[in-house]
């Protein structure tokens, strides 16, 4: 959960105003993201622009808010507690001649190791600071613990006066208890999530005082405050310094803003009843914007774990919801798979070419929109924002490139990268020209860097799957990291010699997760080019099929694990991971949960990659294949148990009718089915169960604090596919059956609807219509730009009539000796999955027990339900969110186009409408003016049926 500290400080002029101001930025810049900082100076209105980017290191102490500096230091490890930093007499914030303290220091400054300021400086001796930490905490233990698991030494809990003090050799007396207890209160509500009670407590225990009243009507409705003053002597000859707390709780209870004033005794009570008034205002404003009413990010925030605290709508009313609004983009077919974000007043969304439409949140009203001129087209899952005090960016992906432009106009910002925009196939070491590189899930903001990945082909030739962080105002790359190691590092071993220099993908297209805290992103990474058929990458490949925990800041490899080794069955980590925090064996543990394509949920301490349910190698069969050599052992959790089967057995096979379960059995018996990770062969069948597009996609999981239940919807269908010999020589046919059939098949019967047949093509597409797709790609489809002008015509001509002329090309020699033949799905003669029902469903998951809470269906067939044959569930495409008001919602499904609530402790269906479009999206959740919406885009092209895909964002809300 994300709350929002305000910090305010009013000082005079003898705390040293410049240094204390540069304090403050150093906060910010440490904080940002975590928290918003508000500082009132003289000559400074409240909410000034801090701007992180700017902000010297911390090298000072003594200074106001040094203990929330110092903490935000250990807590996000950018020090180690024994880095020397350097301290200087001119730092210390109260000048000569009050301060003995500088005379005990150089005049050039010492440097003392990050411990020994701690010991000297965090101080907590108040029993204002010991209550609110023993109210949250539960106690003096936890809070001994928790200062014991900092590892700095010189703190004692005196139980008897409930009290935290330390002895100070310099006779430093404790003036920063305000600002040490809330940064705790911060950590140990962080670890353990704010509820109602909590707030209730603390409250109750800040008796009001004669101001609160009055601090109250500067506050909304709904919110309530407490407030508390006190003093306390700095140092001797120093007058006392004043501080105030005021705690804001917002209307829905478990939320908490935090507002410290300090300053000292020269500033008079009204002064300070004023300022405190405004910080509370601007608390709640900002904890209300930020943590409960929008939803500023895919996934909801960078922790992407789809929850809303807002509670408007619940199990008791959910049935009673109707269309508040919608808008149609008007932008034709498409599958653009958009969640949207939501910014205050306004919901950023993407249409079916890839357009960007900024629309009034409570409306649907249009107020820009913005088109690149470049033909978009496909999965483009949402957009990414920024902002830094009055600048307010959104970042928008048409294929290869990203824009940068002004959220409040949608003009782009022409300082960024080129014209405002950068070009992603650029700096990777290979011709940007002859680059497949297209962005279809957001980067994620860390601090000022934009992080990204990319959609890459998946058959040679392909770029590498770098993964790399440009700065927000400029567009420069600030780092990257290698997914196919160069030379010297760490992983090059398990490649073959130089395969950096020629082999591909190994890419993030899933999107990501950051702990801001931390300052680590979360990568989850997809197989290596060629995906089937690896005889040129020999070994494990890393860094493909990984979750890695990399610097956020710097790219540094922090920790890794990958889930398939030498991966020749296109298992991608299918969707970003979430961040949970779980309680394990007694504890809680901030988490990391990835879901896969195999129906897996793997959960890893989020700090140093341990996994909390142990993991087993197991070991598979060789492959059969001439060059190819399959790794001997993949990995599995034990715990949870996969969301979809595993295996395909006859007994499993579709019973809808006698004579489809009599052909589904002879079908059957042409397969290999031998359970997971056997390697495909030459010329028969092998069953991929759960198929290519899991088990889980890229939808995405939710997951609610409130109960540790993790919910993800999956599909439970089986495909197959094969291998064959390529053929030398060049045609039309070699050309297909080299780029093209390893989507669409060597039949052209792809696997529709997401791989479109390409049979029968001739009068619906011409020569010229083939060659522009084929060279700019479309949907799912990469472009081929490696394709020559000659290769690319004899390619749409034997695509639409046959015509197989050889020809003079040189592209043998690069070809690998065997290729894939295709995705194909189990379907029966009707085009129903040919195994029992389900053949999709809902999966709630306690990830602290790893054991399943429920499990529903989820979707139907229309024409089979009218037969009678109802709760098949089906393919679905789209995640959950989960809400505080019990309810799961979630779309996704192919061919019934509902969109539904559950209940989220039971799966019991709440509510459910049909919409114009099938919702293959991820909705999204907010509030603007005390009224609850949910939005759903509906864009269907997945159902594989004419006139079913356009591009319609629908808002529900309750009636008024």
């Amino acid at each position: 959960m994300r709350r929002v500290l305000i910090l305010a400080l009013l000082v005079s002029s003898a705390f040293g105003q410049e240094a204390l101001q540069r304090q403050i930025r150093d906060i910010a810049a440490e904080a940002h993201g975590k928290v918003t900082v508000a500082c009132s100076l003289p000559g400074t209105p409240l909410n000034c622009d801090i701007d992180p980017h700017a902000h010297p290191p911390m090298q000072s102490v003594f200074k106001l808010p040094l203990a929330l500096a110092v903490l935000h230091q250990v807590e996000l490890g950018k020090f180690a507690l024994d880095q020397p930093i350097r301290f200087r007499p001119e730092d210390l914030i109260v000048p000569k001649p009050y301060s003995p303290l500088q005379d005990q220091y150089p005049q050039g400054g010492v440097d003392v190791p990050l411990r020994q300021l701690l010991q000297m400086t965090v101080t907590l001796s108040d029993n204002t600071a010991a209550d609110i930490l023993l109210r949250l905490a539960g106690g003096p233990k936890a809070v001994s613990d928790y200062i014991a698991s900092l590892g700095v030494a010189g703190f004692h809990l005196m139980d008897g006066e409930r009290e935290l003090h330390r002895d100070l050799k310099l006779q430093y007396r404790n003036w920063f208890e305000p600002l040490g207890a809330v940064q705790l209160l911060r950590r140990i509500s962080d670890r353990t999530p704010l509820n109602s009670e909590h707030t209730q407590l603390l409250l109750e225990w800040m008796q009001p005082t004669s101001r609160t009243k009055r601090l109250q009507a500067n506050l909304p409705s709904g919110a309530s405050v407490a407030h508390k003053s006190g003093s306390s002597d700095v140092i001797d000859g120093l007058a006392a310094a004043t501080n105030d707390i005021g705690l804001i709780g917002l209307p829905d209870g478990g939320q908490l803003a935090i507002a410290v004033f300090v300053t000292d005794s020269m500033a008079d009570e009204t002064t300070r009843e004023q300022v405190i008034a405004k910080i509370g205002r601007a608390a709640y404003d900002a904890a209300a914007r930020v943590t409960i009413s929008d939803w500023p990010a895919y996934g909801g925030g960078p922790e992407d774990i789809r929850f809303s605290r807002l509670k408007q709508i619940d199990r008791s009313n959910v049935g009673k919801l109707e269309v508040a609004w919608s808008y149609d983009t008007a932008d034709g077919p498409g599958d653009p798979q958009t969640q949207p974000i939501v910014v205050g007043r306004i919901l950023f969304g993407i249409t079916p070419k890839h357009k960007v439409v900024a629309l009034d949140a409570a409306t649907g009203k249009l107020l820009w929109r913005f088109d690149s001129g470049v033909p978009g087209g496909g999965a483009n899952r949402s957009l990414v924002y920024w902002s830094s005090g009055s600048e307010h960016r959104i970042f928008a992906a048409v294929k290869s490139f990203i824009y940068a432009l002004d959220a409040d106009t949608g003009k782009p910002i022409a300082s960024f990268g080129q014209a405002g925009r950068i070009d992603l196939r650029e700096g990777l070491g290979r011709d940007p020209a002859k680059q497949s590189f297209v962005l279809t899930s957001p980067g994620i903001i860390y601090q000022d860097l934009l992080i990204v990945g990319g959609r890459l082909p998946e058959s040679l030739p392909a770029a590498p799957g770098d993964v790399r962080a440009y700065d927000v105002r400029t567009g420069k790359v600030r780092w990257s990291f290698h997914t196919i190691p160069h030379p010297g590092e760490f992983g090059y071993d398990t490649w073959p010699k130089d395969a950096w220099t020629y082999t591909g993908a190994a890419n993030n297209w899933a999107g990501m997760a950051v702990d801001a805290q931390r300052g680590i992103v979360y990568v989850p990474t997809g197989s290596a080019a060629s995906d089937f058929y690896g005889a040129d990458r020999k070994g494990d490949d890393l860094f493909a099929n990984c979750l890695l925990a990399l610097n956020a800041k710097t790219g540094a490899r922090i920790w890794h694990f990958q889930s398939v080794k030498h991966d020749i069955w296109d298992r991608d980590f299918p969707s970003p991971p979430s961040l949970v925090t779980v309680r394990h064996e007694g504890q809680l543990v901030d988490a990391v949960a990835q879901t896969t394509k195999s129906g897996f949920v793997y959960l890893f301490d989020r700090a140093n990659g341990k996994p909390l349910f142990p993991i087993e190698y197991r070991k598979y069969p060789a492959s059969d294949v001439p060059g190819e050599v399959a790794s001997e052992t993949q990995p599995l959790p034990t715990k949870p148990a996969p969301f979809a089967r595993q295996s395909l057995n006859v007994d499993m096979l579709t019973n809808r009718t006698p004579a489809v379960h009599e052909w589904a059995v002879e079908k059957f018996r042409e397969f290999r089915s031998l359970g997971q990770f056997i390697p495909l062969t030459v010329g028969k069948e092998t069953v991929v169960f759960p198929g290519f597009d899991g088990g889980a996609e890229w939808g995405g999981s939710a997951f609610d604090p409130e109960t540790g239940l993790l919910y993800v919807n999956a599909n439970d269908v089986p495909w197959t596919s094969s291998l064959a010999e390529n053929v030398a020589g060049a045609s039309g046919k070699k050309i297909y059956l080299t780029n093209c059939a390893n989507c669409h098949g060597d039949a052209m019967l792809g696997a529709p609807p997401s791989i479109p047949s390409l049979v029968d093509l001739q009068g619906k597409r011409t020569v010229a219509q083939i060659t522009t797709i084929v060279q700019q790609g479309s949907g799912r489809m990469p472009s081929f730009p490696n394709l020559s002008a000659t290769d690319t015509a004899a390619l749409a001509r034997f695509v639409l009539s046959g015509e197989n002329k050889e020809l003079q090309s040189s592209g043998e020699a690069s070809l690998p000796k065997y290729r894939f033949t295709g995705y194909h799905k189990f379907r029966d003669p009707d085009g129903y999955p040919a195994v029992a029902p389900p053949w999709g469903t809902l999966n709630a998951i306690n990830l602290n027990t790893g054991e399943y809470a429920w499990k529903v269906p989820l979707g139907e067939y229309p024409e089979l339900v009218a037969q009678g044959l109802k709760d098949t569930g089906s393919e679905n495409y789209g995640g959950p969110i989960v809400t505080a008001g019990g309810l799961v919602f979630i779309a996704a499904t192919n061919y019934d186009r509902k969109f539904r609530a559950f209940d989220k402790s039971s799966g019991k269906l709440l509510w459910e409408t049909t919409l114009p479009f099938a919702g293959n999206a991820t909705p999204v959740t907010y509030e603007v003016d005390g009224k609850q919406y949910v939005v759903i885009y509906a864009t269907g092209g997945k159902s594989g049926k004419p006139a079913t895909s356009g591009g319609i964002y629908v808002a529900f809300a309750l009636p008024r």
